[in-house]
């Protein structure tokens, strides 16, 4: 076997044993009434949500943990402009449909990069 071969395992084996132990903790929280195991069971779940989490980030292919304000002011602006654009193109131009096409697309990628924005504001 390769050595990714052993990684997928290992992360599969990772990723199932967190996501049993959630299943586990919640079938505790279901039929428990004494509040240490409660507590317990709350802290196992939230322990196993942080491993899902930290597999996630392992496997992210850009090996980012955040994004950046400054691409994303970059990009919405640039959205923003193509966006703009095609609303005078869509007012001008004769091929209504091909311009529709590329209105949807641009203000579909404008909202999103607000969106994003946004996000990173909050």
């Amino acid at each position: 076997m390769e050595r990714n071969d052993y990684i997928h395992a290992s992360r599969a084996a990772r990723g199932a044993q967190a996501s049993l132990s959630i299943i586990s903790g919640e079938n505790i929280l279901a039929t428990a009434t004494a509040e240490s195991i409660k507590a317990q069971a709350t802290e196992m779940i939230w322990n196993s949500t942080q491993n899902l989490e930290d597999l996630a980030w392992d496997e992210n292919v850009y090996d980012i943990r955040r994004l950046t304000r400054p691409g994303n002011i970059i990009f919405l602006v640039v959205f923003a402009i193509s966006f703009l654009w095609y609303i005078v193109i869509l007012a001008k131009s004769r091929y209504w449909w091909f311009n529709v096409a590329f209105f949807c697309g641009a203000a579909w990628n404008f909202w999103g990069s607000l969106a994003e924005f946004c996000l990173l504001t909050t």
